[in-house]
């Protein structure tokens, strides 16, 4: 069995990783968007 890890943000969290990402321009534009990307990966 493989275990792997999947980093989750909080909504208050997110202002917070936008400004300390080396790779921004990769990151949805709103916790929304990332949300919605998160919860399909994870299915």
């Amino acid at each position: 069995m493989r275990s792997i890890g999947v980093g989750y943000y909080k909504y208050e969290q997110w202002n917070l990783l936008l400004e300390s990402a080396s790779d921004r321009e990769d990151l949805e534009d709103t916790y929304e968007e990332w949300l919605q990307v998160f919860e399909k990966m994870i299915v």
